[in-house]
């Protein structure tokens, strides 16, 4: 029966039920036009017990930090204040990231405030890659230098139809305990676009141990980037608890 006020003695504990609400509850309620903050909250029904949430426990465990979508000719590529105390660990996603020219080498430098550390014999890295039209394999180590080449020799190139794909993985850089340092898995393409790249690695800024890092910079050694895309996501904490798994064995017979 549809009521118009309230009754006397108010509203009865667990009265309110699905053909009481209208759905002005909620498109009549301000938009909140972004993604929802760590501690914003939500209902959901839990087994049929009404429970709140904070919205940490339900986004991905990849938190968008910062973007950045290239066109002309950007070099360098700078992003300041990524990294924060927020999270431990970043990743780096490069998206059909294209070099004007071919054969130029890309490098990974960080960034502390607005300045890129880029002294000389700061850097170490290294890398193994092969390439899908030989058998053999690449491996390239550097002792002291000012960057972290990502990639083998010659890893730019100019074929939009397929650019530098893959993601940097940067652990701790906040953490004043151990060197910055990156593992990359990416893969790129001749001008062709057919011959492929594939290359694994590895780099540490070697300048201090007690540098906190808060950006980064990539830079091509000639010319600049055309297109493409780089997206940085802070990677959550997981709260290991403990599940109970049941193991089914089909006997034979």
């Amino acid at each position: 029966m549809s009521k118009t006020q309230i009754v006397t003695g108010g509203i009865a504990d667990d009265a309110v039920s699905e053909e009481h609400l209208d759905a002005t509850a909620i498109t009549g309620s301000t938009e909140l036009a972004a993604v929802p903050a760590s501690t914003d909250e939500l209902l959901i029904s839990d087994a049929g017990t009404i429970k709140r949430i904070d919205f940490t426990h339900i986004q991905s465990h990849l938190v968008p930090v910062s973007s950045v979508a290239l066109s002309g000719n950007t070099n360098p590529v700078t992003f300041d204040d990524v990294f924060t105390d927020t999270f431990d660990m970043y990743q780096i996603h490069l998206n059909d990231l294209c070099p004007q020219s071919d054969g130029v080498q890309v490098r990974f430098r960080f960034r502390d405030g607005s300045s890129t550390l880029s002294s000389s014999n700061t850097y170490e890295h290294c890398s193994v890659g092969c390439q899908s039209d030989e058998t053999s394999v690449t491996i390239k180590a550097v002792n002291n230098d000012d960057n972290i080449q990502i990639g083998k020799d010659g890893f730019g190139h100019s074929a939009l139809t397929s650019g530098i794909s893959g993601i940097i993985h940067v652990p701790n850089p906040r953490s004043t305990g151990n060197y910055a340092n990156i593992h990359y898995d990416l893969k790129s393409a001749d001008g062709d676009g057919f011959t492929l790249f594939k290359s694994i690695g590895s780099g540490a800024f070697k300048g201090g141990v007690a540098t906190a890092v808060e950006g980064f910079s990539l830079t091509c050694s000639s010319n600049g980037f055309t297109s493409g895309r780089i997206d940085i996501f802070g990677v959550k904490n997981v709260a290991w608890q403990k599940w109970h798994i049941l193991l089914v064995i089909k006997l034979p017979f």
